[in-house]
């Protein structure tokens, strides 16, 4: 019996699609900086709000950003990007999604959705790797 690679790397995809979705940042973050417990402090969210009650503007931060990423990847895990309506038409390849995610996270950080600090990022560099030897990215500034 033969395995599909294709069908593997599908299923991997859709595991791994999954579980960074479900990650909460904030807590691991904490948790892996050894402060207190995220739960117990301020409104006991885990959010990136949260974290900045701790004290750690760094983890805040990092926090932030993350849940962001997630939040601009999410649209995109578990579809066929030729579905896609603004994909339609495009040949999606490493670079497109690399441009796509620098897009989405340069307008977070030009809205203020990657709160406070936020508006200090001057640059983004998304890289994105298929595999241990192929790899896109695209760089560029946030201009407001």
């Amino acid at each position: 019996m033969a395995i599909s690679l294709n069908g593997v790397f599908a299923a991997l995809a859709l595991a791994l699609g999954y579980l960074l979705g479900s990650i909460p940042f904030g807590l691991l973050l904490t948790r892996l900086a050894g402060t207190a417990d995220l739960r117990s402090v301020g409104s006991g969210n885990i959010g990136a709000t949260n974290v900045l009650r701790t004290g750690r503007k760094d983890l805040a931060a990092a926090t932030l950003v993350l849940d962001a990423l997630k939040a601009t990847l999410a649209p995109l895990n578990y579809r066929n990007l030729d579905d896609i309506p603004e994909f339609k038409g495009q040949q999606t390849t490493t670079e497109f999604l690399s441009r796509h995610v620098f897009d989405a996270m340069a307008d977070a950080a030009r809205s203020g959705a990657l709160g406070p600090g936020g508006e200090g990022i001057e640059r983004i560099r998304v890289t994105l790797h298929e595999s241990h030897v192929a790899r896109a990215w695209f760089e560029g500034p946030v201009a407001r």
